[in-house]
């Protein structure tokens, strides 16, 4: 018998307990006729208490049933949201593993993704093979005035780069190789060059000791400009200074060392490409068979004070809250080349050089200054008349203020003499010196970092950037960076240079 039956017939309890009390009421009157009006008094009492308290049990076991009821009902509820919470979670878990087994990296968990300020990356998941995929844009406007000449002006596609770089077996082995699109008609404009030029091509293998070894194609340790890479400058270019200087991309190996505050590289490879070399400074050295060099040997040695890493003095701008630190660095060359056996377009016998830099980072602030002085021995013109010996040398000094965490101003004053001598084969005049006394203020804006910076700059050159001594290689024949070669009398030309950088 269900609870809701047992309910309905309680009232007819209830009247055949009434019944049932007055029928025996009936019964014993008769043989108790005797008893007074009190007890049968009494008896209506107990009756109607006794009915009282089942009326009273009947109300609470009706409150009961509707709790009950109610109870049920919240359970069945749950019950659905359990079920279909049940549901949901089986058919997420199964999309997961269908894209867990499309993904290319299932088999062995390799990781992909790309970091702030270094590209993307793909590493495997036992951490023995990795690859780091980034790229560099220059794009800029620039405005130059050449004394009496026209202006000239219009866009130029500085630096189109890709790099990949990463290690193989273990973090000891590392590799570079990054390559840049030709310019155009910019100074890579070259007889030798291609739609895409290699730059860096190199091996590097780290020992435990602070040793490691660099086999391939890369900067040789001479200019401490040049080495700081070309999304860490502080001005939009360059020096004209490190432009006639540099050592560019060169073949060889080198050997370094280094410790908590020293570090020193030795190279050796085919040559750096100096003014006095017979090719450009900013074309990379040449095969076994078309080496000029004999030997070539550069050597730097490196010293830091203070907080600041060696990582942090790989880059010109000192932004706000990074460590001070000064480093103080020297450079030694030595080369010698080879004049006979079809290798005839040294223009000279040695050169030897030497460098010397100071870099100072104030967290928020920064400073570099170096000098450079180079010495030819037996220096001849492209036609073969003797110069005898050659001593180019030159300075400079910069430095950058961070006015706010993203915008740095910065001034830069470079100098440098060529030295020549002698005359012009042809017209027997003599060579013009081409002298560099340049002023460059401008304004860095870090829209986001290096990653992507606004730069401007206005230069000017308070003599004359002359004829060059050797043939077409001076200070002004750097026309990437936005200047050209006076004429005879002419001095006083500026370049108004303007900049987006973008980094990925």
């Amino acid at each position: 018998m269900t609870s809701e039956t047992r309910f309905r017939l309680r009232p007819l309890r209830r009247t055949a307990l009434s019944l049932g009390l007055a029928v025996v009421s009936a019964a014993v009157l008769p043989t108790h006729a005797a008893e007074t009006g009190s007890t049968a008094s009494r008896s209506d009492e107990a009756l109607d208490a006794a009915l009282e308290k089942i009326d009273h049990l009947e109300a609470t076991v009706e409150h009961l049933n509707s709790r009950l009821a109610g109870l049920e009902q919240i359970d069945g509820e749950r019950w659905l949201n359990e079920e279909r919470a049940e549901q949901i979670r089986a058919v997420v878990t199964d999309v997961l593993a269908d894209a867990d087994s499309r993904t290319s990296f299932q088999s062995d968990g390799a990781l992909a993704g790309y970091a702030p300020g270094k590209g993307f990356y793909l590493r495997s998941a036992d951490g023995k093979y990795s690859m780091r995929i980034s790229g560099q844009l220059q794009v800029r406007y620039i405005v130059n005035d050449a004394s009496e000449r026209s202006t000239q002006y219009g866009f130029q596609l500085r630096r189109a780069k890709l790099a990949f770089q990463g290690h193989v077996f273990d973090e000891s082995w590392t590799y570079n190789i990054q390559g840049a699109f030709n310019r155009g008609s910019s100074s890579l404009s070259t007889s030798n060059s291609t739609d895409f030029r290699l730059e860096n091509a190199y091996i590097d293998k780290a020992f435990d000791n602070g040793f490691s070894v660099r086999l391939g194609q890369f900067k040789a340790p001479w200019l401490q400009e040049d080495l700081v890479s070309s999304r860490r400058q502080l001005a939009v270019e360059r020096s004209l200074l490190s432009g006639y200087f540099q050592q560019n991309y060169d073949r060889g190996i080198q050997l370094e060392w280094e410790s908590d505050r020293f570090r020193l590289r030795a190279w050796t490879g085919n040559g750096i490409p100096t003014p006095f070399s017979g090719l450009a400074n900013n074309i990379t050295s040449s095969n076994w068979n078309t080496n000029p060099a004999q030997y070539s040997f550069v050597g730097r040695a490196e010293a830091r004070f203070g907080e600041a890493s060696w990582k942090e003095f790989a880059d010109f701008n000192n932004f706000r809250g990074r460590d001070a630190g000064v480093m103080l660095g020297v450079s030694g060359l030595y080369q010698r080349y080879n004049r006979s056996g079809g290798f005839g377009n040294a223009n000279a016998t040695t050169v030897s050089g030497v460098t010397g830099d100071v870099t100072v980072n104030f967290g928020g602030a920064s400073l570099f200054a170096y000098a450079v002085w180079q010495n030819a021995e037996d220096a001849t013109t492209p036609g073969g008349q003797a110069l005898g010996t050659e001593n180019p040398w030159g300075f400079l000094v910069q430095g950058g203020y961070f006015l706010s965490d993203d915008v740095e101003v910065f001034g830069r004053y470079e100098y440098g003499v060529l030295g020549t001598s002698g005359t012009e084969p042809v017209t027997g005049t003599p060579y013009t010196d081409n002298e560099l006394n340049m002023v460059t203020v401008g304004v860095n804006w870090f829209i986001s970092g290096n990653d992507v910076k606004f730069t401007t700059d206005l230069g000017f050159n308070l003599d004359s950037l002359g004829l060059p001594a050797y043939g077409g290689r001076g200070f002004g024949t750097n026309n990437g960076a936005g200047y050209r070669l006076d004429r005879a009398g002419e001095d006083l030309q500026w370049s108004l240079r303007a900049q987006m950088q973008l980094l990925f």
